[in-house]
């Protein structure tokens, strides 16, 4: 259903969908194929209601794998960001500063991430 939702329909579907997909990683379910249908489908788009539930979304998904190695689907994520900034650079200058903060705060996440593992694997 939710993959159904997120590929096709209007916004007020895919809105719903995502709200439900966050619900359900708050109530602990796993969801680690979702990631790639969303950053293919929700990403791109322009509603701003998806964008700051896409927000709230990269908060709480998972961002390593089981074996504690970061998922390749956050490069992607920051990779999507980076790309959407610079478009939104060219078209306003409000949301440009909006994402940009939004982007750094990803890329911070995923270095930290990063430097914990560096950290813990030195032990």
């Amino acid at each position: 259903m939710v993959f159904y939702s997120s590929e096709k329909g209007d916004l007020r579907i895919k809105t719903e969908a995502l709200k439900r997909v966050i619900q359900q990683i708050l109530n602990g379910e796993k969801m680690p194929s979702l990631l790639m249908v969303i950053i293919k489908f929700l990403m791109p788009l322009d509603d701003h209601t998806i964008k700051k539930l896409l927000l709230i979304f990269w908060e709480i998904v998972p961002k390593t794998g089981q074996d504690g190695k970061l998922l390749q689907e956050m490069i992607l994520v920051c990779d999507a960001y980076r790309k959407v900034r610079v478009l939104i650079m060219k078209q306003r200058r409000n949301l440009m500063m909006y994402m940009h903060v939004c982007t750094l705060y990803v890329v911070c996440l995923v270095r930290l991430l990063l430097y914990v593992k560096f950290v813990s694997s030195e032990k």
